[in-house]
């Protein structure tokens, strides 16, 4: 395999990392405006909502951020491989690793999935206990986070070459258009 072909599969594995380390944020954001939102009306009678909204707004830009940053990881790695100049300052054009692509990242997917599957499963244990009557603040926020949370991670590991196929089709040319055969 070439190293723009090694470069495309590892700024893909990257940019699904990021798709997990969103959805965390997401769900850690939703408590923290819930939170501040909470102290507001506590400390100030009137509900001054500019702390509020302030905090939403820094939230949404890094979101918004983050968004980008995977759009062109998994997208568009052409182009950071050619800003990043990637390629430049390697002895050799090819890196020998006999595994095609294509399964390289339904691996990551795979374990990416796995991942997410056996971080999210403790929480949703322990939130469902937490709100079934140990705890008298019943929320149901954190349950359907890590839920979903928990889906989305089963769906990766079982589907796997769905996700695969969508960012392939999505994607200029393939990797095919960049691949050498591997021996």
């Amino acid at each position: 395999m070439n190293l723009r072909t090694f470069w495309t599969i590892f700024l893909k594995i990257f940019g699904l990392y990021l798709i997990w380390q969103i959805l965390s944020i997401l769900s850690t954001d939703f408590s923290i405006i819930y939170i501040f939102n909470g102290l507001n009306k506590i400390l100030y009678k009137d509900h001054d909502k500019v702390f509020f909204y302030i905090t939403l707004s820094g939230m949404v830009f890094m979101v918004l951020l983050l968004i980008w940053t995977i759009r062109y990881c998994i997208f568009k790695t052409d182009s950071i491989i050619e800003k990043l100049r990637l390629e430049k300052g390697f002895s050799e054009e090819k890196v020998e690793i006999n595994i095609y692509p294509l399964s390289l990242l339904t691996i990551a997917v795979i374990a990416l999935g796995g991942f997410i599957l056996s971080d999210s499963l403790p929480r949703l244990v322990a939130d469902i206990i937490m709100y079934a009557g140990l705890r008298q603040n019943k929320e149901l926020g954190p349950v359907i986070s890590n839920l979903l949370r928990a889906f989305l991670g089963y769906f990766m590991v079982t589907k796997s070459s769905l996700i695969v196929n969508f960012i392939e089709r999505n994607r200029k040319g393939g990797f095919a258009k960049n691949e050498d055969t591997v021996e």
